[in-house]
């Protein structure tokens, strides 16, 4: 008999552990030990913007759907992540891939330096930080190479973008409405380049800066 009672109070035992069990899987175990927390866009991110903690919110993804490089903490990274590079549809996960960040210049031996405003003879106003140049002499006869502009300044040294919010269009056409006129630039660039732009500058040369595309860049 009491044996019985036993056996009984432990099936019961069971039964409400078993359902507890299942409750709290379904309802914070799968969450927490299949899925991971990412950062995510909160909104659409347009390319050439400077990433800001409004733009971002957390989200849960399976493990195995995380993306390469994935930025899952925006207080240790944000300082670290320059302008996009593409554009980022709303509630896509964030990865270090789409911005261009100062780590990655240094890594492959350039640094940033400038292109002076009284160098330059010609330049599009459609130009933007993030863009692909080749830098010629005002007479097309010398070609300094390409290279990515980190920064396009203006005389107040305020970030020339279109839109107040820091955006720039990816359209080189649609680039229509910048907040303020170009006055300098800053470009990703080893010492040996900006040195013979820089003297030939000084000894009276001007500029040509023209905007590229990657796929027309051997």
């Amino acid at each position: 008999m009491r044996g019985n009672v036993i056996k009984s109070i432990l099936g019961i035992v069971l039964i409400v552990a078993s359902i507890a069990g299942l409750f709290y899987w379904e309802s914070v175990g799968r969450v927490r030990w299949t899925m991971v927390e990412v950062k995510a866009a909160a909104t659409d991110i347009k390319q050439g913007v400077r990433l800001t903690e409004e733009m971002v919110k957390t989200i849960r993804v399976p493990k195995e759907q995380l993306v390469g490089r994935a930025i899952t903490s925006i207080s240790r990274n944000l300082s670290e992540i320059g302008r996009v590079k593409q554009f980022i549809p709303a509630n896509s996960q964030l990865s270090e891939d789409f911005f261009e960040t100062a780590q990655d210049g240094f890594a492959i031996g350039k640094t940033l330096f400038q292109i002076r405003s009284e160098w330059i003879e010609s330049r599009s106003s459609s130009l933007r930080a993030g863009d692909t140049i080749t830098i010629y002499s005002n007479d097309g006869s010398r070609n300094f190479g390409h290279f990515h502009t980190a920064f396009v300044k203006d005389e107040k040294d305020g970030e020339v973008t279109d839109g107040e919010n820091g955006e720039s269009e990816s359209d080189l056409l649609n680039r229509k409405n910048a907040v303020a006129g170009i006055s300098h630039l800053e470009i990703w660039a080893d010492l040996n380049e900006y040195e013979s732009i820089r003297t030939f500058a000084q000894q009276g040369g001007t500029l040509l800066i023209v905007q590229e595309r990657e796929a027309d860049i051997e």
